[in-house]
Order: C-alpha cells, then sequence, then structure tokens
C-alpha cells in the first residue's frame, strides 16, 4: 500500500495495482505515473533492473530497449533504477535523450533509499 500525503489516491490506487501485478515483456515501462505540474500533465515511466535480472548476463542491447521502449510510446521522462553500474556506451546512449532519460543508480539508489528509511 502507497503511503503518502503528497500523492493523490487516485494514484496511489494505480501504483498498488502496478506493484502487485506480473511483469511481461510486453509492457511499457514498470510503472507508469502520471504527474500534475503547474497546468502541465507529465508522463513518467520507471524501468527497474532487479537484483535477479543483474546477476544474469544481459545484453546492453536487452537494458537499451527497456529504457527507449516508454520513448517511442511518448513517455515525457523515463527514469531508469538499477543496483548495477551503467556501462559507458549505455551512458552515451542515454546522454542523447537530455533530460527525458534520468538513471539512478548503485551508489545514488542506495542514498535515496537510506534517506526513506527502506535501508539502513
Amino acid at each position: 500500500m502507497v503511503e503518502s500525503d503528497i500523492v493523490p489516491s487516485e494514484q496511489k490506487a494505480k501504483l498498488n495495482e502496478l506493484s502487485t501485478r506480473p511483469h511481461t515483456s510486453h509492457e511499457i515501462a514498470d510503472f507508469e505515473i502520471i504527474v500534475v505540474f503547474e497546468e502541465r500533465t507529465f508522463r513518467i515511466d520507471f524501468v527497474i533492473k532487479s537484483g535477479a535480472e543483474i546477476s544474469r548476463n544481459i545484453s546492453e542491447a536487452d537494458v537499451w530497449h527497456q529504457i527507449s521502449r516508454p520513448l517511442d510510446h511518448d513517455s515525457d521522462i523515463v527514469v531508469f533504477l538499477s543496483y548495477a553500474n551503467l556501462t559507458i556506451p549505455l551512458k552515451n546512449k542515454i546522454r542523447k535523450h537530455g533530460s527525458k532519460v534520468v538513471y539512478i543508480i548503485h551508489d545514488e539508489l542506495c542514498l535515496l533509499f537510506k534517506n526513506y528509511a527502506e535501508l539502513t
């Protein structure tokens, strides 16, 4: 259950639904949220690489496909979360998209979880 005073109730329901559904190769992203800021609506897609996925040999092409899929479906921002570090070629591909793709990886992801008391 999403507990937050700043997340609108309809978004809480959607996040709860998304967190329990099975993930398939046909989905656009792991999570999708709609944010309204200063009367403008943004679609933000989250792509998450789990520890199980990272431990397998995943090709850079596969990772890029997961990041680029939301861009192909008119996402305003793609947030890529992973404990693994990114390769330089993958970082270069991401940089070509400017501020449309944001990644939070490794140490930054751990700090984020620590700040929200999800890690000790």
